[in-house]
């Protein structure tokens, strides 16, 4: 006999909520396990003895992650619909003002002008690290899963950078609004992530998306690793 359609919905529901209870437990460890702030260069940051040019190398490789990020908000927005479409409209316009934001922080580190211009092409980790972030062959569930885990993982580093940048590094308000702003709305933004992932549920492949979120987490202490390299000059 067919199952009715009470009993289908209900087994969606249950499928849904025990795949939602497992991805935020995933996650969570993610940030755990691979938390940005535990980086030797993050470490070096908040206790404030990076140089200035520490800080603008920092910036040119990390202004391709932020691009990379408004990206993949770029895409998600454009492949969803109704509610949830809307939202992340308003996320990738927000990620698009982000990337001005950084580059007023990269003007105070010394680049010139409006900092649109970096002197060096960026490392390969980097490269790596943006491509991680946002692959033309992510779908809607694959970006909000890495949008998920980059928001929860970096607001809080945010917080302490922008803290830093403050009372240590003398940097006025203006250049440190990207990671002011970060701190304020990460939490915010990564439980949009999570809300729209946990609408799409339940999915095949539950352990695929972990998968995509922590290759998106680990490239990024590489391209954090690359920089330290290239700072050390090793």
């Amino acid at each position: 006999m067919l199952p009715s359609s009470e009993q289908t919905l209900q087994d969606l529901l249950r499928g849904r909520s025990a795949q939602a209870a497992r991805l935020e437990r995933e996650v969570l460890e993610l940030g755990e396990t691979w938390s940005p702030g535990d980086h030797p260069l993050m470490r070096r940051w908040v206790a404030g003895e990076l140089s200035d040019a520490e800080l603008r190398s920092f910036a040119a490789e990390h202004y391709h992650a932020v691009l990379a990020l408004a990206e993949a908000a770029a895409r998600a927005a454009r492949v969803s619909d109704g509610l949830l479409g809307d939202q992340l409209r308003r996320y990738a316009v927000a990620q698009e003002r982000a990337v001005e934001l950084w580059l007023q922080f990269a003007a105070a580190t010394g680049w010139g002008g409006s900092a649109w211009y970096f002197g060096e092409d960026p490392l390969q980790e980097t490269v790596a690290c943006a491509g991680a972030w946002c692959a033309e062959s992510d779908s809607l569930a694959d970006h909000l899963v890495i949008i998920w885990a980059l928001e929860s993982a970096l607001a809080p580093l945010a917080r302490a950078q922008g803290e830093a940048l403050r009372a240590t590094y003398g940097m006025p308000g203006q250049a440190v609004r990207y990671f002011d702003r970060h701190a304020r709305r990460g939490a915010h933004d990564a439980a949009l992530a999570q809300a729209g992932l946990t609408s799409l549920l339940p999915v095949t492949a539950p352990l695929a998306l972990v998968c995509r979120a922590e290759f998106a987490c680990r490239s990024y202490l590489e391209l954090l690793d690359g920089v330290a390299r290239q700072l050390s000059g090793a």
